[in-house]
């Protein structure tokens, strides 16, 4: 496996799955009721139909100061009180799995890793799902409420 800056940057609190991206959306499709986008018609560019995913929530997460406004945010959110997400990042690198806390305070390094390909967040009991467009719109989907 090709060595990953952010593992090197967060060893301590990332580790990698036995997941692929493949198997972990095989496993959301499976194990959820959250969809997949079918079509190309769609203009955010995402894996997820958001359409489809009753409730959902989405908005524009590329501003000033972005960062610390966003960590705020999710720490408010419902995402605060599951134990660990899962990560996809790039498609040649296996699922991370880091702690909830962990992942809210350095959203933003995950966001980043992915390198322009748009990243997925899913909780460990796989009820709460995050989408990071990968598109110029920077558009943040969940299926619940972040913004308090």
């Amino acid at each position: 496996m090709r060595k990953f800056w952010l593992l090197e940057k967060h060893k301590q609190e990332i580790e990698y799955t036995e997941l692929d991206s493949k198997a972990l959306r095989f496993k959301i499709d499976a194990d959820t009721e959250f969809k997949f986008r079918t079509s190309d018609n769609n203009p955010y560019n995402t894996v997820f139909d958001w359409d489809r995913i009753k409730p959902s929530y989405s908005f524009f997460f590329d501003f000033d100061n972005n960062e610390d406004i966003i960590k705020k945010k999710l720490d408010e959110s419902k995402l605060k009180n599951s134990s660990f997400v899962y990560i996809e990042t790039l498609s040649d690198i296996p699922i991370i799995r880091t702690r909830t806390e962990y992942f809210i305070a350095n959203w933003i390094d995950f966001v980043n890793a992915n390198a322009g390909q748009g990243s997925i967040c899913i909780t460990d009991d796989f009820k709460l799902l995050m989408e990071f467009t990968d598109d110029f719109k920077y558009y943040l989907f969940s299926n619940f409420i972040i913004t308090p």
